[in-house]
């Protein structure tokens, strides 16, 4: 929620995550937790811990943030290929 993260994959810096930016919310959404990238803080980082089921509670009452994140999601799968 709050700093910089350094997102990478196979040690390759990808893009950088920050102030309101998602982190995991790929993992969130499928069924096997899937893990596509690796997370460094570049900075003090605070952030949110939401587990899987509340996560989806939220989203079933909040059709904005579903779409957002829905996007964000598919952006980053697409950019990843």
């Amino acid at each position: 929620v709050e700093g910089e993260v350094m997102v990478s994959q196979n040690g390759t810096p990808i893009r950088t995550i920050r102030k309101g930016d998602l982190i995991g919310e790929i993992g969130l959404l499928t069924s096997k937790a899937l893990r596509t990238a690796t997370l460094q803080a570049s900075t003090a980082v605070l952030g949110l811990r939401i587990q899987r089921h509340t996560f989806r509670e939220i989203l079933r009452f909040d059709l904005g943030l579903a779409l957002r994140v829905e996007k964000v999601m598919l952006a980053r799968l697409e950019a990843d290929r």
